[in-house]
């Protein structure tokens, strides 16, 4: 899958992807939207053998605007979160996001 760069997301035509955190990333589709990526290693147990396996789990979640992402990455990790500390922490890196787009591209 090649991405066509002419009607991408001009947000990406620096790098390829806006990681979040260690879970979460930003990355653009084949057309002008965006898919906000979940990525967690996880394992599972063979159901014949019984033996237990690592595997890398992916969920995507496919948006037009980076904006919506980052709504929905907020949503997800703020009511997952164990700590006042951890939804200060999210606040701030979708806000650094925000801000870092709207200076580079004036995409907000």
């Amino acid at each position: 899958n090649q991405i066509n760069i002419n009607i991408m997301n001009k947000a990406f035509t620096k790098s390829k992807e806006l990681v979040l955190d260690e879970k979460y990333k930003i990355t653009p589709d084949s057309d002008s939207g965006v898919i906000l990526v979940f990525t967690e290693a996880r394992i599972k147990t063979d159901k014949k053998t019984g033996l237990k396996e690592p595997f890398i789990f992916v969920e995507n979640h496919y948006f037009t605007r980076i904006a919506q992402a980052l709504t929905r990455y907020a949503s997800l990790t703020i009511n997952s979160s164990d700590s006042l500390l951890d939804v200060v922490n999210i606040s701030n890196a979708v806000y650094l996001v925000i801000d870092k787009l709207d200076k580079e591209f004036k995409q907000f």
